[in-house]
């Protein structure tokens, strides 16, 4: 909490940080008043605060402060029980409704009380989610099981990436979270007798990783089903033979079947940062369970070619010349947004993942946030909003990428796992430059009449925040809601969960059709229709997060126990993950239906752990015997020679 102070001895707009100390008994909340934040010439303070009933503040502090002006703790936006009718008669509000949060502030406590009535509600609002998941898997299963994508207006199957049910495969871990386990298992009994790499032909190297790779390890990781892992290594190998370059920095695309890999098309000799970035969760997670260092080493060596190659501001350009033996970067263009985003995310998460040792990757991310302060972030006129721009040579480009509302997660998860610890400078920055691009992003949405995004914001000077009509349409896109998933579980403030609120009743109003849901042609016009699109990101990531917005009950925890791939699915760090070797795995447990398969292969595991340690004890006594014989048989060689 940050106490605005003014006093004989204080600055203009100085402050003081404050802890919440709970009255366990229902009492008021007490502050503890702490170090001045920033300046110099007061010395520490330390006194009491007390939260009245009326929601202010009041504090006793000693000489060195006059008066510290009372703040309200009262959070005025918590919403009320939700209804069916809630979604038929959903208006979108517009946008500055939300302006204390505009530049980043924390505007209020965030007590134990506002955490439990925040978390009912949650509870409630988590119910309308899972049915959502259920009306989009409902229509898959109906219309397109086995294909890759949903064309929810046709009513019928299609396959944009080489026909591996990528739909099927990119859900499995939301339907495990949400307890959806007889379509879990429909989908595992699928992927266990028909998912097949052999007949599959050229894919973008990126995407199947993401979606497919990881949606198999992530189902494996969560269920222990060794159908998944022998299928993420079939995948994986297949995909091993892109990373074989010139240079190290792997091809864009690969035929699976026959094992060609080439760049794509429209840029033959390069290779786009966020594809050839966005490898590394996945492949350093398939090599510690089937202890196959190859696929570590071949993901690993991407970044240490970057580390040479990434420039004192820390921004790469987009796309990097691979085609010969010292890979170098081409063109001056720099962004946050496509074809550049989760290469910076993949820095951050790939130092979590190995227990925070790879310093490197941390120091890479790092650099790279600093380079983004410096050079790309901006504020918008007249209204003051935080964005991102891109950069081409010496030019500012004032786009905003729905893709960059990636970024405030990002920064917060990197600011709660600072090395220099949250309350350092660095992190309070990066905390603060989160939140207010995650304020951005949800005027992106608030500010159409629709109350969806558009895929590109645009900035100009006096005119503020603008959208193009080619670039208005809403894909069904998830990086607001993560962004605001990751902030609600660091900082606990009940706002992401109004703003997460928001866009799911903008979604069911506007996106949800008989079969499914589609992406938004037009979120200008609240008259347009769905259209025959239906992305699997929207399964894998868009409900997951909303659902993991709305569900305090979740045992993932992205600050110390699990890493998210840039598809959302969500693994253990390397430290906690087991190495069971490679396929066939004989011990394979294979359960049919939802009959409490987790205590079942949880028994089983136990048993054989068990039946292992009684097989080792057996075998040592088997060898003390023996010794024993042999010792009695060199006895009576010796006596029979004495004889």
């Amino acid at each position: 909490v940050i106490l605005s102070c003014v006093g004989e001895h204080a600055r203009a707009q100085e402050h003081v940080r404050a802890e919440v100390k709970d009255d366990e008994d229902g009492g008021d909340d007490t502050l503890l008043v702490g170090e001045r934040d920033g300046g110099v010439g007061v010395p520490t303070v330390r006194s009491e605060a007390v939260v009245m009933n009326d929601g202010t503040v009041h504090v006793l502090v000693d000489h060195n402060f006059t008066q510290i002006r009372s703040i309200s703790t009262e959070f005025p936006y918590l919403g009320s029980s939700p209804q069916p009718s809630d979604i038929a008669s959903f208006r979108p509000l517009g946008g500055g409704r939300f302006d204390e949060y505009k530049s980043g502030d924390s505007p209020y406590l965030i007590s134990r009380h506002l955490r439990d009535q925040s978390d009912d509600l949650a509870r409630k609002r988590r119910t309308f989610v899972v049915d959502a998941m259920k009306h989009a898997w409902s229509g898959y299963k109906t219309f397109a099981f086995g294909h890759d994508e949903l064309l929810p207006v046709s009513r019928k199957g299609a396959n944009p990436w080489g026909g591996m049910a990528v739909t099927l495969v990119d859900s499995l871990d939301t339907l495990w979270l949400m307890g959806l386990t007889d379509e879990f298992y429909e989908g595992r009994d699928w992927v266990r007798d028909h998912l097949d790499h052999d007949n599959v032909e050229t894919v973008s190297v990126f995407e199947t990783t993401i979606r497919s790779l990881g949606g198999l390890l992530s189902a494996y990781d969560l269920s222990m089903d060794y159908s998944f892992l022998e299928k993420a290594d079939d995948l994986g190998c297949r995909l091993l033979g892109a990373f074989d370059t010139p240079s190290g920095i792997p091809y864009g695309q690969i035929h699976l079947g026959s094992g060609v890999a080439s760049n794509i098309a429209w840029i033959k000799t390069s290779a786009l940062l966020a594809e050839y970035s966005t490898l590394q969760v996945e492949f350093r997670y398939l090599a510690k369970v089937t202890g196959d260092s190859r696929y570590a080493e071949k993901s690993e060596k991407i970044f240490d070619i970057l580390e040479k190659l990434q420039p004192p501001s820390g921004l790469l350009s987009l796309q990097t010349l691979n085609l010969q033996k010292e890979a170098r970067q081409r063109g001056s263009h720099v962004s946050f947004g496509a074809m550049g985003d989760s290469a910076y995310e993949y820095f951050l998460k790939c130092w979590l993942q190995g227990g925070r040792t790879q310093s490197k990757y941390r120091m890479m991310y790092d650099k790279a946030i600093q380079g983004m302060h410096d050079e790309l972030l901006q504020r918008s006129s007249p209204s003051g909003l935080v964005y991102v721009a891109e950069k081409m040579k010496d030019t500012l480009l004032h786009k905003f990428d729905h893709l960059v509302c990636f970024l405030p997660g990002t920064l917060a998860l990197g600011a709660a796992t600072d090395p220099y610890g949250i309350e350092s400078p660095r992190a309070k920055r990066d905390m603060q430059t989160a939140r207010a691009l995650a304020y951005t992003c949800h005027e992106a949405y608030a500010r159409t009449p629709t109350g969806l995004s558009p895929e590109i914001v645009k900035f100009k000077e006096g005119s503020d925040m603008y959208v193009e009509t080619r670039d208005s349409h809403y894909l069904l896109r998830p990086e607001a809601v993560e962004s605001f998933f990751v902030l609600h579980q660091i900082t606990g403030d009940p706002i992401y969960r109004e703003w997460g609120w928001e866009v799911f009743l903008a979604i069911e109003r506007f996106c949800k059709l008989p079969v499914a849901y589609g992406s938004y042609k037009n979120v200008l016009d609240p008259k347009a229709k769905p259209d025959d699109r239906l992305e699997s990101f929207f399964l894998a990531e868009t409900l997951k997060y909303l659902f993991l917005l709305f569900n305090p009950d979740t045992d993932l925890d992205i600050v110390n126990k699990h890493v998210f791939n840039t598809e959302a699915h969500p693994l253990r760090l390397l430290s906690e993950v087991e190495e069971v070797g490679k396929p066939p795995y004989s011990a394979q447990v294979n359960v049919a239906e939802n009959d409490g398969s987790l205590d079942i292969i949880a028994d089983l595991r136990e048993e054989l752990r068990v039946a292992e340690e009684t097989i080792a004890a057996q075998a040592a006594q088997l060898e003390h015997w023996k010794a024993k014989m042999a010792a009695q048989a060199a006895q009576l060689e010796h006596w029979k020679a004495k004889a």
